[in-house]
């Protein structure tokens, strides 16, 4: 959603996951890129700090203000040296998006794994571009799923959310987890212009929450928009099967404030 917004502003060029770890595409997902470039591919295992010097900070029209891309934390094992690099270059500036209720994003994770949905378009079908072609040939279950889920969105009554079990060492374990990342990331990254945006405050306050991100990164303000939706947007208890069982789990604890009720 960040993603697509920023990138409707004329002087923003945001690229998708970059660095996805996959082997097969680059996830450029920007006018004048193919996704499947085997030159891309090629030159970002070959050296990924060249490729991304080469490909995306390079040269841009002077209309052009901000370039950047979408890295998660687990996109460093794939590229050694990559975040050292990133580290080292004080002239980027960090956009940090988290999550306050962890619990949520492990919902939002386990259910994306079991349905193969990671996010929603509610506006507009899949276009037929050369990359949804490529990918409809490459991952047919995928796109069928896809497809589904969007005719069943827009034609059908809601459906009945999905459902996943959640354990309380499952829960403690990412809550830690995150905390540490987010830690790391930010120390990491204490020497460059950096803002937090919370994934709450992008769906409760979004003109405001982007305005304050386009003064962050210097362009002129303007409404931005984007056509993807928030995704599970049910209770909590409607998603987790042992919902009492885990809230009863955290009773007492600063974590409790994690739960809907």
């Amino acid at each position: 959603m960040l993603v697509q917004a920023l990138n409707s502003h004329p002087q923003i060029v945001c690229f998708r996951e970059l660095f996805n770890g996959r082997h097969d595409f680059v996830d450029f997902s920007v006018e004048g890129y193919d996704n499947f470039s085997a030159r891309d591919r090629a030159r970002r295992e070959e050296d990924p700090i060249a490729f991304l010097e080469e490909r995306i900070f390079h040269a841009w029209p002077p209309d052009v203000s901000a370039v950047g891309f979408k890295f998660l934390y687990g996109q460093t094992w794939d590229y050694p040296g990559l975040v050292d690099h990133l580290r080292g270059d004080t002239n980027l500036y960090v956009l940090h998006l988290q999550r306050r209720n962890v619990l949520r994003t492990l919902t939002s994770l386990k259910l994306a794994k079991q349905t193969d949905i990671w996010f929603e378009d509610r506006q507009a079908p899949p276009k037929l571009t050369r990359t949804n072609l490529m990918r409809a040939l490459r991952y047919p279950p995928a796109v069928v799923r896809t497809a589904r889920r969007w005719v069943q969105r827009r034609n059908l009554p809601m459906q009945s959310p999905a459902r996943v079990a959640i354990s309380a060492n499952e829960l403690f374990e990412s809550i830690v987890a995150m905390r540490m990342r987010i830690d790391h990331y930010d120390a990491s990254f204490a020497e460059h212009a950096k803002m937090s945006i919370y994934y709450e405050d992008l769906v409760e306050r979004r003109e405001e929450t982007l305005a304050a991100a386009q003064e962050f990164l210097g362009v002129e303000p303007r409404e931005l928009t984007t056509t993807l939706q928030r995704q599970n947007p049910e209770p909590l208890r409607d998603l987790i099967e042992n919902y009492d069982e885990l809230r009863a789990a955290f009773a007492g604890t600063p974590e409790a404030a994690l739960f809907d009720d």
